[in-house]
């Protein structure tokens, strides 16, 4: 918590991005570039590429990309455990999905369709 209010207190040409994330069009988003980099950046309206951005983000949050390169014994151990929890909040989902039809009186049974068939 201390590291983290000295770095939001530091001036802003001292800061450092932690966590880089390949938002920047253009060629930025191969290394993972800042917008800050380029000269006189507070007078340029700034670009961002939301699809850089979950394309970079989408396997690095469901496949641990970064672990599996840092530390691949640990990952072995850590992607099972994510990948249940995943399937769990999927089933959550799916059950409250399916408790909100029949609330609505829909019928939920595997013969009435492939939304209803599914939910069942």
């Amino acid at each position: 918590m201390l590291r983290a209010f000295r770095q939001i207190k530091l001036p802003l040409h001292v800061r450092w991005e932690l966590y880089p994330v390949k938002h920047e069009p253009g060629n930025k988003a191969e290394y993972g570039g800042s917008y800050m980099e380029e000269p006189n950046w507070w007078e340029k309206e700034r670009d961002r590429s939301l699809f850089n951005e979950i394309k970079y983000m989408l396997p690095e949050i469901l496949l641990l990309r970064g672990l599996r390169r840092q530390n691949p014994r640990l990952w072995n151990v850590s992607f099972p455990f994510h990948f249940g929890m995943y399937a769990l909040i999927w089933t959550l989902a799916l059950l409250v999905i399916g408790a909100l039809a029949m609330i609505f009186a829909a019928w939920i049974a595997p013969g009435n369709g492939l939304a209803s068939g599914l939910l069942y």
